[in-house]
This record gives C-alpha cells, sequence and structure tokens, in this order.
C-alpha cells in the first residue's frame, strides 16, 4: 500500500494527489487511468485546485466548539456586570440610604440614614396624583398644611429614641428636602394640567431647580457643615425653615 512521501498519508492505488496535504504523487498506474488529467507530452496536469483537496477544519469540532463556549461566556460575564452595576445604581437612585450611612454610626445611624432617606425617596417616586390625593386638603389646592404635618411626625419618628444632635439636623433636613421636592412636583402638575396660568411654569422650573440641587446635597452630605448648606440655601430662598 503506497504512501504519500510528503506526509505519511496512506493513499489508494490510483491516487494522483495526497488527500492529507495535497502533494502530487508519482502513480504510473493512476496515470493511465486517468488520462484526461495528462497533456500531450504525458505530464500530470490537475484542474482542480490543490486548496480543494486540502482537509478542512470544520466549524464544529471540539476546538472551534470550545473556543465559542470561552466567547459566549466572557460576553454572558460582561451583560451579567453591567446589568449589576445598573441594578446597584438604580437602588442608589431610589434609596441612597440602603448601602448605609456616610456619616459616622455614632453621629447618624444607618437605620437612621436610611429611614430618612426612605421617606424623601417616596416623594420623589410616588405619583404625583397619589401625592395630591392623600397629602393636600380638598378645600384649596396650595394648602400645604396636611403634607407638613403627615411628613413633619413621619421624620421625627425615624429619628427614633433619644437621637443624636446630628441625627435630629439630618432628619430636620431630610424633611425641608422632601418639602421642596413636593412643591416642585405639584407646581408642574399644575403646569402640565394648565390649573393656575402661565406664572406656574416659570414657579415649576425654578422649584424644579432648587429640589434637584437640595437632594444632591443631602445624598452626598458627610458632615454637619454639607448639612448646614441645605438650611442656609432654603433660608436664602425662602423655601421653607428648619423645623
Amino acid at each position: 500500500m503506497a504512501t504519500c512521501s510528503n506526509c505519511g498519508k496512506v493513499l489508494r492505488d490510483d491516487a494522483v494527489f495526497c488527500t492529507g496535504c495535497g502533494s502530487s504523487v508519482s502513480n504510473p498506474s493512476a496515470s493511465k487511468s486517468n488520462a484526461n488529467y495528462g497533456s500531450s507530452d504525458g505530464q500530470q496536469i490537475c484542474n482542480v485546485p490543490l486548496i480543494a483537496l486540502a482537509p478542512v477544519e470544520k466549524f464544529y469540532s471540539k476546538k472551534n466548539l470550545k473556543k465559542a463556549g470561552i466567547a459566549v461566556g466572557t460576553i454572558t460575564g460582561i451583560v451579567v456586570i453591567i446589568l449589576g452595576i445598573l441594578l446597584v445604581m438604580a437602588l442608589m437612585q431610589n434609596n441612597p440610604g440602603v448601602f448605609g450611612s456616610k456619616f459616622e454610626d455614632t453621629d447618624v445611624s444607618n437605620q437612621v440614614y436610611s429611614d430618612c432617606l426612605a421617606l424623601v425617596a417616596d416623594v420623589r417616586n410616588d405619583n404625583i396624583d397619589t401625592l395630591i390625593k392623600d397629602l393636600i386638603n380638598d378645600e384649596g389646592l396650595a394648602d400645604n398644611y396636611k403634607f407638613m404635618s403627615t411628613y413633619e411626625q413621619l421624620f421625627k419618628e425615624a429619628r427614633g429614641e433619644n437621637p443624636t444632635d446630628l441625627e435630629i439636623m439630618f432628619s430636620q433636613c431630610s424633611f425641608m428636602v422632601a418639602y421642596t421636592e413636593f412643591n416642585a412636583r405639584k407646581l408642574e402638575y399644575y403646569r402640565d394640567n394648565m390649573l393656575l396660568g402661565n406664572t406656574v411654569a416659570g414657579d415649576a422650573d425654578k422649584f424644579r431647580e432648587h429640589a434637584d440641587y437640595l437632594y444632591d446635597v443631602l445624598i452626598n452630605a458627610e458632615s454637619e457643615v454639607e448639612l448646614q448648606i441645605i438650611v442656609d440655601y432654603c433660608d436664602e430662598h425662602d423655601i421653607i425653615r428648619l423645623k
């Protein structure tokens, strides 16, 4: 049985080319039976490209399947990481206190910090129709008494028993931020539903700026100095005084 002189692959008796490496095979018997491959001078000529005779690696080979599996696993891992980051960002945005207090535990405990910011997040995230219905008296759209009395009590309860001075200040500032957010959303509601005329549009935009600024200060505050910024800002813009 003949073998290829180039790669050693076993050849058929009538082989003209090696199916392993594509090399030409000197085979007198094959020349006779494959005359259509010959030329006038007796030399063998093949019209089939050698590349067509060379072995082709299948895509579904174990090697390629392993590579594909690694690629899919890598992509899946990246997607999971990205989704995890987005989830954490969403949690921090909706309830910044979920991962604990930025203050020293002895100054503002994790529980007080988280409860106060959760109340602020409620006002920022709740449907405004619910806020209007639950927190404003039916007799007058501009009456904020029910909101103030209700939320003042909630923020006082969030302090817990025997609060530190800074916990009291943090809960008060949180109330001020929530109140500002409530007014911004209320004015936006009036504007969008055309309830109080064109002057409301300017007031809504102004209170939206106040609310977003104060919220940003609150969730990034780590000391009494930064909380004082909220007090001074509200006093300067006559929004609400510290309760």
